[in-house]
């Protein structure tokens, strides 16, 4: 797919074209300078009043405004974000994902919705290393909502907290969204493990990702194709029903009693490239037991200088998953936004402790210790970690 073959169908908003952008081998993204909200507001009463286009979804984030159109090519959604009075126009195709579900009503109470903070085998990893992410939301209906799963030595561990917690009826360990935040291999390895040896012990309605492509990085080197090619060959050979939904900034998927909001794809840097797979990361709000979660994922980089401009009061949330294992990333702005009780390390012990007394330089996450003071951290690693929600409350 190229523009050649949706020209017909391409609409802009009045304003200075800075470029167009292959973002995966099915999507595309305009770019276009603006002079302000009102150019914004007039594309969209053009796209509305255009009979081939029908609006599916809408949503406000502070000062910024999503619209998402079902499309004769796909899907198109568009948004203008505010701190750049630019409007990026995403051409979708749908070919090989879906759109997401902006409702999911069809399910029956079970549990008390929870968050797992799984705890991961770091005395597996090398000397010094302390990475893979892994959260697990256990849905009011019994299902799952995943965020990553960690590295190849988790996925047993995984497979049998799932099992061991699962409250469904008809015993099926169900996982209504998988969300894999960048292809990082402390981030999917887990996941591929499952899919090699583990895909006949659960159900997988969704897989949740927004894919880099390898001409997007400054360093190709830096590319990893896990979720550009490897992830539809391993998964579609053992799940015939498997959705996958990349989502678009500003979009909201709905699992159950769950909302997922897309806060930030890779989409949002261009016309920049980027250094590392880690700016690239999908960054998400999600919204369940009457309490909110920030994940970060590895966010750093290329999208730390953007993100405290793209939004204000919207950051706020009880929860933050703090960036890239308490390494790096993130920006003492970005944490004050978000302002959480609570915070989540995806590390060590060993190197928590090294952040909280001061001894990596690179860490912005004492932040959320010295000046946040955040009333708990809860460390990737000992036990899990289950917290009935609302928690604290």
């Amino acid at each position: 797919m190229d523009f050649s073959d949706i020209e017909k169908y391409v609409i802009s908003p009045k304003g200075e074209h800075l470029g167009d952008f292959n973002c995966s081998d099915d999507c595309f993204v305009r770019l276009i300078k603006v002079e302000n909200r009102l150019s914004f507001d007039s594309f969209i009463e053009n796209i509305i009043n255009d009979d081939i286009y029908d609006l599916y979804f809408k949503n406000e984030i502070d000062n910024n405004s999503f619209y998402t159109f079902i499309a004769p090519f796909g899907m198109l959604h568009t948004y203008y974000t505010d701190y750049s009075s630019t409007v990026r126009i995403v051409f979708d195709s749908l070919k090989s994902s879906v759109i997401f579900p902006k409702e999911d009503n069809d399910y029956i109470k079970l549990t008390e919705p929870s968050l797992t903070v799984t705890a991961l085998d770091y005395k597996k990893m090398l000397p010094g290393a302390a990475y893979g992410m892994s959260y697990v939301f256990t849905l009011s209906d019994g299902s799952y909502l995943i965020y990553d799963g960690g590295l190849e030595g988790d996925s047993e561990r995984l497979i049998d907290l799932l099992k061991s917690n699962n409250k469904r009826r008809d015993g099926k360990v169900t996982v209504a969204a998988w969300i894999i935040t960048h292809s990082h291999y402390d981030h999917y390895q887990c996941l591929k493990t499952v899919l090699e040896s583990f895909s006949g012990e659960l159900d997988i309605e969704f897989f949740v990702f927004n894919e880099a492509k390898k001409e997007f990085f400054k360093d190709e080197k830096e590319f990893d194709g896990f979720l550009t090619t490897d992830i539809y060959k391993l998964a579609n050979d053992k799940y015939s029903n498997l959705k996958y939904i990349r989502l678009h900034t500003g979009q909201k998927l709905c699992v159950r009693d769950c909302v997922i909001e897309a806060f930030f794809t890779h989409e949002d840097l261009y016309p920049s490239m980027v250094s590392c797979m880690n700016s690239t990361s999908l960054i998400t709000k999600v919204y369940l037991g009457g309490q909110t979660f920030m994940f970060l994922a590895d966010e750093e980089g290329e999208s730390d200088k953007i993100l405290p401009k793209m939004y204000s009061k919207a950051w706020k949330s009880d929860f933050v998953q703090v960036t890239h294992h308490g390494y790096g990333g993130g920006t003492d702005e970005l944490y004050d936004l978000i302002a959480p009780k609570y915070a989540m390390w995806p590390t060590a012990n060993y190197f928590f402790e090294l952040v909280k007394e001061g001894k990596w330089k690179k860490a912005h996450s004492i932040y959320l210790l010295e000046n946040i003071k955040v009333k708990e951290a809860f460390i990737g690693d000992g036990d899990h970690k289950t917290l009935i929600l609302p928690y604290g409350k």
